[in-house]
C-alpha cells in the first residue's frame, strides 16, 4: 500500500476508483486507473515475449520475461515517496508481468500476487477431499495452503521491514525474483 493505492492488488484499485467515481473525486481517480492500467500493459508485454521467445524455442523464456518484472521494482525503490504516481504503476506493471508468467507450480493453477483464487482453491480442495476421499485432493490442499502462508509471510515481511528500509523495501521482493530466475535458468542447464 504505497500513497494511498494498491500497487499488487488491483481489486483494491478498482474497489478505489468506483467510489472516486460515484463521490465525484476525479482527482483522486488517476492514482488508482494508472496502476491498473500498467498492470494491464504488464500482462500483455509478458505474453506477447512468451508468444514471440516460444515461436523462437527459446528454452529459457520465463527467466527472459521475468527481467522486465525485476527491473520496475528495482527502479521503483529509488522514487521518493513523493512520486507514488510514478511508482506504483512501475510496482503494478512488474505484477502484471509476474502474474501472466506464474500462472501455473507442479501442474497446479495458482495466482502469485494475490490469494482469493488460491484460497478458493485450497477451501475447493479441502471439501473435495472430505466428499471423495482422494488424497490428491488432500495435496493440493496443502499446496495451495502452502502458497497461502508464504504470501502471508512475505506480506507481514515486508510490513515489518518496512519502517527500516522505507521505499527501499521493494528491493526485497525484486531479489526474490532474481532469486526464481536463477533457478528458472539453473534449472534450463543440460
Amino acid at each position: 500500500f504505497r500513497g494511498g493505492a494498491f500497487p499488487h492488488a488491483q481489486t483494491g484499485n478498482i474497489v478505489f476508483v468506483g467510489i472516486c467515481f460515484l463521490t465525484s473525486d476525479y482527482k483522486r481517480i488517476m492514482r488508482y486507473i494508472l496502476p491498473i492500467i500498467a498492470f494491464v500493459f504488464g500482462v500483455i508485454l509478458a505474453r506477447v515475449l512468451q508468444i514471440k521467445l516460444s515461436k523462437l524455442q527459446v528454452k529459457t523464456e520465463k527467466a527472459i520475461v521475468l527481467t522486465f518484472a525485476i527491473i520496475p521494482l528495482f527502479v521503483s525503490g529509488f522514487i521518493p515517496f513523493e512520486f507514488n504516481n510514478v511508482a506504483n504503476p512501475l510496482i503494478s506493471f512488474a505484477s502484471g508481468v509476474q502474474v501472466q508468467i506464474y500462472r501455473s507450480c507442479l501442474k497446479l493453477p495458482f495466482t502469485c500476487t494475490m490469494c482469493v483464487g488460491n484460497l478458493l482453491r485450497c477451501s475447493e480442495n479441502f471439501t473435495n477431499f472430505f466428499a471423495q476421499k482422494d488424497k490428491t485432493y488432500l495435496l493440493k490442499t496443502m499446496f495451495y495452503l502452502f502458497v497461502i502462508v508464504v504470501f502471508g509471510i512475505g506480506g507481514g515481511l515486508l510490513y515489518v521491514l518496512e519502517p527500516y528500509f522505507g521505499l527501499n523495501s521493494v528491493f526485497i521482493p525484486a531479489l526474490c525474483l532474481v532469486f526464481c530466475q536463477i533457478l528458472t535458468l539453473w534449472g534450463y542447464k543440460e
